[in-house]
């Protein structure tokens, strides 16, 4: 794609997709992009003022572009505990950064990210039942975030004529991850290494593993969101699915992993106790470019998850 060198604002830049971005964009595109980085290392996004040494009226911060990634949650079960955490603080954070935009650079597109957990879980996911069906119940306070942040966005195109990009992705993985991120297939990963390398106990699944997780590669679902935003005008202010269609069990997954560990797959064992979350979070995705790429395959992208983990292990 042929760019002239373009200004943007990305928030949460130091977070999983904030860095893949970044990466992304250095490594495709040297020299288009003069970026800015918002995070909680240069501001708080909760506090508006922080926002101002990022005025539009500045020669340097004259945006092009919004990619706001910032937000507040946990896999896991920490959202049936924090709800009132995870309220407070993303729509603060998104109340201020559109906020920002209106007041500050209007002639920005802003790119935002929802989720798929926003969708109703028994129904059809695909974009135009974002808004229509009540979300999983325990996943219910930061799917309404999103939803409030689409409703936002949508508000600012109605009123004001502002453009956006709304991007649903189905769960991203990639390398980079830490010990410290508990999405499924990084929590899989680091349990079965534990039981190969670390111990002989047997492997935890939460949940009966009937539950399903589609998974994108990071990196495809940032090419096929760059596309949307810059050679597909006519799919602008609205929502997009972006998802690969590589649907699979839990218990599937951690039979996939196992066998790249060489670990006997039936010291699996299931705690019906635990959360499990959503049954399936399969997207729909409308948009033939998006529905005719090649993402990459499931079992190369579980094998770099792996020869990853083991170099943090290692190092």
């Amino acid at each position: 794609m042929e760019l002239i060198t373009k200004k943007i604002l990305i928030t949460g830049s130091t977070g999983f997709l904030g860095k893949h971005f970044i990466q992304y964009l250095n490594k495709h595109f040297p020299g288009k992009f003069q970026i800015t980085e918002s995070n909680t290392k240069h501001n708080s996004l909760l506090h508006y003022n922080s926002l101002k040494r990022y005025d539009g009226n500045l020669p340097d911060k004259n945006f092009d572009y919004i990619f706001h990634f910032a937000a507040v949650t946990k896999a896991g079960d920490w959202c049936l505990t924090h709800t009132g955490e995870q309220w407070l603080t993303n729509q603060q954070i998104n109340t201020n950064i559109i906020r920002f935009w209106k007041e500050f650079c209007p002639t920005a597109k802003f790119i935002g990210i929802g989720t798929s957990c926003s969708y109703g879980d028994d129904w059809r996911k695909d974009e135009q039942n974002y808004l229509t069906y009540e979300p999983e119940p325990s996943l219910y306070t930061y799917a309404y975030t999103k939803r409030m942040m689409y409703i936002g966005l949508e508000a600012m195109n109605k009123q004001y004529g502002m453009d956006y990009c709304y991007f649903v992705p189905s769960t991203l993985y990639g390398t980079q991850f830490t010990e410290s991120d508990n999405h499924f297939i990084y929590d899989i990963v680091r349990k079965v290494y534990s039981a190969t390398y670390e111990n002989n106990n047997n492997i935890e699944m939460w949940g009966s593993g009937l539950a399903k997780r589609e998974l994108t590669w990071v990196d495809d679902f940032i090419e096929l969101m760059l596309k949307v935003v810059f050679e597909l005008p006519d799919k602008h202010n609205s929502i997009i699915n972006i998802a690969s269609g590589q649907e699979h069990s839990i218990y599937d997954y951690y039979k996939n992993i196992c066998k790249i560990f060489n670990c006997d797959f039936t010291r699996i064992e299931g705690n019906k106790e635990r959360y499990t979350g959503m049954k399936d979070n399969k997207l729909i995705t409308t948009i033939p470019e998006i529905k005719t790429f090649k993402f990459k395959e499931l079992e190369n992208g579980l094998e770099e998850l792996v020869k990853y983990y083991k170099t943090i292990k290692y190092d």
